[in-house]
C-alpha cells in the first residue's frame, strides 16, 4: 500500500507539471518497401515522473506503433509492452527502430544487481501479525565467481512467461525490460562503491541504494531499494543507504525513504541471503539529532530515538528470519 502511494504520488505530480520536451521527426524507409515511414519521439515528464514515448508510422499502411518508457523515478526497473505484431518478420525494421530510438543500449542477459532485484520481487512476501517483522524475502542468490560488475543502464527482452508475478498491462509475450543500473552511483561520481565493514571473512560494500560482499575472490549482492517491494526514495537521486551495522554473519541496514523521512532497519542473513524489513515506526523527527540511532551491544539491538530505547535480542530475530518458508 505505501508503495501504491509513492506511485501515485508520482502520477499526480506528472499529471499537474509533465512537460514535453526534445521533440524529434525522422522520415525514412525503414523497412525498405520504397514508402517513406515516420518516427516520432519525445521525453515527457514532471517532478516525479518521465519517461520518452516514440510513435512510427508505416508509410505503406499507415499502420502505428505507440510504445513508451514512462514511468515513476523511484523505480529501478520497467517492463515495456512489446505488441506481438512488432515480433513479426515483415515489422523486424520498425522493431530495430524503436529499439535505437527509445532505449538504452541492449544487453544479452541480465547483470547480478537486476537478477537480484528480479528474484527479491519473486520471492517476497509481507507479514501482518508477525512481531519482529513487516517482510520477508529469500532471493535465493548464489555466490558469483566473475568480476564484479558495477550496474549499468541497458535493456533486454524478455519472455514474459517467465515473469508470472508481475501484473503486466498488456497480454503480449515479450517485453522490454528496462535497467536504470545508473542510479546505483552517488551524484552521478565515476565509482560510487564504498567499503564500510571488513574483517576476515567479509567485505561489504555500499552502492547509493545497494550493498553486496565479497568473500575472497567471490560477490554476491545482499540488498537494493526497490519501490515494488521494500520501499525507495520518490527519486533515486537521492541516496536511500545510511547506516550499516555487522553481527557474525548478519548484518542491518538503515534504509531512508526520502523525502517521507522514513527509515526501515532490514535485517540479512549473509550467508542465505534472506532478508527482512523490521516492524518498527521510525521517521527523521523521531531521531533528529542522532546519526546513528541504533547500535549493536551484547548480542542485542538497541534502537534509540528522542523518547525510547528499545532492546531486540538478536538470536530471536536471527530464528526468525531462519524460518522463512515461501511455499
Amino acid at each position: 500500500m505505501k508503495n501504491n502511494i509513492v506511485i501515485l504520488f508520482c502520477l499526480l505530480s506528472f499529471s499537474l507539471l509533465g512537460q514535453r520536451r526534445g521533440l524529434q521527426h525522422i522520415v525514412e524507409d525503414l523497412n525498405q518497401d520504397n514508402f517513406k515511414d515516420t518516427v516520432t519521439t519525445y521525453y515527457e515528464g514532471g517532478s516525479g515522473f518521465g519517461g520518452k514515448f516514440i510513435e512510427i508510422v508505416n508509410g505503406k499502411t499507415q499502420g502505428k506503433f505507440e510504445l513508451n518508457t514512462d514511468g515513476c523515478f523511484c523505480e529501478f526497473y520497467r517492463f515495456v509492452d512489446i505488441p506481438d505484431i512488432l515480433l513479426e518478420t515483415q515489422n523486424e525494421y520498425f522493431l530495430k527502430a524503436i529499439q535505437k530510438h527509445l532505449l538504452p543500449k541492449k544487453r544479452e542477459a541480465i547483470d547480478p544487481s537486476l537478477y537480484w532485484l528480479m528474484e527479491n520481487y519473486k520471492n517476497s512476501f509481507s507479514l501482518k501479525d508477525n512481531i519482529y517483522f513487516t517482510l520477508q524475502s529469500n532471493p535465493k542468490i548464489n555466490w558469483s565467481s566473475k568480476l564484479f560488475e558495477f550496474p549499468s543502464t541497458y535493456f533486454t527482452i524478455v519472455e514474459k512467461k517467465d515473469f508470472d508475478h508481475i501484473n503486466f498491462e498488456e497480454k503480449t509475450k515479450k517485453a522490454f525490460l528496462v535497467y536504470y543500473g545508473h542510479n546505483h552511483k552517488s551524484n552521478f561520481t565515476k565509482d560510487s562503491t564504498t567499503l564500510i565493514f571488513k574483517n576476515k571473512t567479509y567485505q561489504i560494500y555500499t552502492t547509493a541504494h545497494g550493498v553486496f560482499v565479497k568473500k575472497g575472490k567471490q560477490y554476491k549482492w545482499l540488498f537494493i531499494s526497490d519501490v515494488n517491494v521494500t520501499g525507495a526514495p520518490e527519486k533515486l537521486r537521492w541516496a536511500s543507504i545510511e547506516t550499516i551495522k555487522h553481527w557474525k554473519h548478519y548484518i542491518f541496514i538503515d534504509q531512508t525513504l526520502a523525502p517521507s523521512g522514513e527509515h526501515q532497519i532490514i535485517f540479512i542473513n549473509i550467508k542465505t541471503g534472506n532478508l527482512a524489513i523490521l516492524n518498527l515506526d521510525i521517521h527523521d523527527k523521531d531521531i533528529e539529532g542522532k546519526k546513528d540511532y541504533f547500535h549493536i551491544s551484547k548480542n542485542k539491538l538497541i534502537i534509540s530515538t528522542n523518547e525510547t530505547q528499545k532492546t531486540i535480542a538478536i538470536k530471536k530475530l536471527k530464528k526468525e528470519l531462519n524460518q522463512i518458508n515461501l511455499n
